[in-house]
């Protein structure tokens, strides 16, 4: 227990906007949410382990937010668990919501069903300086 309090002071005393607060927020925030799809799935670590080809040790260090990621090795984690490896980047001062909007996709084609979507400022009011998910009405 002592080194989680040691991580979690550090965590605690380090500034936002510091390199390495970001690099081991990245790593947390991508074990839990990692955590949350195994436990919507009702996949154990061993399970994890198994479908990946690695050790259960291994998907422990990836749970407690201990391993350096690759994008490579994020995607696939993702995947096995049926899942999808979503990131985006934005300025430093801008703060970042995810909001999870289930759709089903059709089955006929891969990226299809993009095209018979509306534009990106029919959906939510965009422009150049801001988007505005209060006002985002979909198109019938």
């Amino acid at each position: 227990m002592a080194g989680i309090s040691t991580a979690v002071s550090w965590y605690l005393g380090v500034d936002e906007e510091d390199v390495d607060y970001q690099i081991e927020d990245a790593k947390i925030a991508y074990a839990v949410a990692l955590q949350r799809l195994m436990d919507e799935k009702g996949v154990k670590k061993s399970e994890l382990a198994k479908l990946l080809g690695s050790s259960a040790a291994y998907v422990t260090k990836v749970l407690r937010g201990d391993a350096n990621f690759t994008i490579e090795t994020m995607v696939k984690l993702a995947h096995v668990l049926g899942g999808r490896y979503c990131h985006d980047i934005v300025w430093r001062h801008q703060e970042v919501q995810w909001v999870r909007l289930v759709t089903d996709r059709p089955e006929e084609t891969n990226r299809g069903w993009l095209h018979s979507l509306p534009a990106l400022g029919e959906v939510a009011g965009v422009n150049d300086d801001e988007y505005n998910i209060e006002s985002a009405t979909l198109a019938a």
